[in-house]
């Protein structure tokens, strides 16, 4: 932690803090800033030595006196910051102010130690904008201390007053643009898991007895109740799956699953007709349903398997054969 004020000198300092940084009181060059670094030269040369002020000035009038003038160096900072946009002049601004305020509290140690905190948490701060922000803070703290108990005094961070004290210098925050909304999922817009299992039930309901289908494949595949409840599962979880919700499908690939069962286009398009039929029964809209069957329609090439040409007879090879000779 650094200890500024224990061995500077009050005089020289406030020939650096007015006289020797750009954006400071004297590169104000106005009227006010004038009369502010007359207050500072008499009231620091009153003990040019030490640094701090004679036995014969009251303490509560001193803390009086800063309590004004340090509201007026806040103006003169909140001027160069937004209204010059001088985000440099006013940090050194405030960071003399504060360097010069510092030995003139020594009746205040915590104080003090306030400031030198302040000072050096500015100097991490990665601008100069961000810098004159953290010092405003820190003025704000001594201010609060410093605070006059027999009159209430306006805080400068409130609205302007008649006195012309300005708010703080506003941080100025990154512009974050708003992204573009995330369109619904098709699981969402056919109504989630509970919606949809109802058009489920209501397709294994159409396609179990249709001829068409061939569901059990001529007898083949007789399911359960227990079967049957999986198969469903089973199918909602590959349409939550294919369509962005979030019940994961873990069966079998769609070509492994109907492998063997001769499934015909013909049984396929029937198939399609029930879950049209399902979905419209459930009130789904023409969009969502339309795109779910295309879903569907993209599994056609591993459900439907192509027949088989009938091998030829070995007599029928021969009698070809001599044909043709």
């Amino acid at each position: 932690m650094r200890t500024r004020f224990q061995s500077w000198p009050a005089v020289p300092v406030i020939c650096v803090v007015f006289l020797g940084w750009p954006g400071t009181f004297a590169a104000a060059g106005n009227n006010q800033a004038k009369m502010q670094v007359r207050f500072w030269s008499e009231l620091l040369s009153q003990d040019a030595g030490t640094g701090v002020t004679s036995a014969k000035t009251d303490a509560k009038a001193l803390e009086r006196q800063l309590y004004e003038v340090l509201k007026s160096v806040i103006n003169e900072g909140a001027d160069l910051y937004n209204k010059q946009n001088d985000h440099a002049g006013c940090y050194r601004l405030y960071q003399g102010s504060l360097l010069t305020v510092q030995p003139l509290l020594t009746h205040r140690p915590g104080l003090q130690k306030e400031i030198t905190i302040g000072l050096d948490d500015a100097d991490r701060q990665p601008t100069y904008e961000r810098r004159a922000f953290a010092l405003r803070k820190v003025f704000d703290k001594v201010r609060a201390e410093l605070k006059p108990t027999e009159a209430a005094v306006r805080s400068p961070s409130t609205k302007p007053s008649a006195e012309g004290s300005l708010p703080m210098p506003a941080e100025k925050k990154p512009t974050i643009k708003k992204a573009p909304p995330v369109p619904a999922s098709l699981w969402s817009r056919l109504g989630g898991e509970e919606a949809v299992r109802k058009v489920v039930d209501d397709f294994v309901a159409l396609a179990a007895p249709d001829p068409k289908v061939n569901f059990s494949r001529s007898g083949k595949y007789q399911l359960s109740d227990a079967q049957t409840a999986h198969l469903k599962d089973q199918v909602v979880a590959f349409i939550s799956s294919a369509t962005g919700g979030p019940l994961p499908y873990k069966g079998k690939g769609m070509k492994e699953a109907h492998k063997g069962m001769g499934i015909t286009n013909a049984e396929f398009d029937a198939a399609v007709a029930d879950l049209r039929k399902a979905l419209q029964g459930r009130g789904v809209k023409t969009a969502e349903a339309q795109d779910l069957l295309q879903i569907v329609e993209s599994t056609r090439k591993d459900i439907v398997e192509p027949k088989a040409s009938p091998e030829k007879k070995p007599s029928e090879t021969k009698s070809e054969g001599k044909s043709k000779g």
